[in-house]
């Protein structure tokens, strides 16, 4: 799995993990397009995998501002386009029911903090 913050590793068929450092996920808003930039620099890439999956691991700080997490959300999925399985990790259980409610994208899966899987 290849992983896109201080270090970098090389990837297994695809499959990619944006680890975000708490004081990116406590001040999304303020990080939200260099995260979509970092995102589409790693679709523009044309050696290795084609993305197939994305995981944006949220760990390091749960209690990520839910607004923000619904727009980071589309925002990836624009970037990412329909073929790409995107998953926001790490985050409280509370959070997912404000996610549903503020319209976070229907095939975006939200995996909190117990590894418990959660599909709109």
């Amino acid at each position: 799995m290849k992983e896109f913050s201080s270090t970098t590793k090389s990837p297994p068929r695809g499959t990619y993990r944006l680890r975000l450092a708490s004081h990116e996920v406590h001040e999304l808003g303020r990080y939200l397009s260099a995260i979509a930039a970092r995102v589409r620099a790693m679709t523009d890439r044309p050696e290795g995998h084609p993305i197939e999956k994305l995981t944006v691991d949220l760990a390091g700080a749960p209690a990520a501002p839910v607004a923000q997490l619904v727009l980071l959300g589309r925002l990836l999925r624009q970037a990412l386009g329909g073929g790409v399985l995107l998953e926001l990790a790490g985050v409280t259980p509370m959070i997912y029911t404000s996610l549903v409610a503020f319209g976070v994208p229907r095939d975006v899966t939200v995996i909190d903090t117990r590894g418990r899987r959660w599909a709109a």
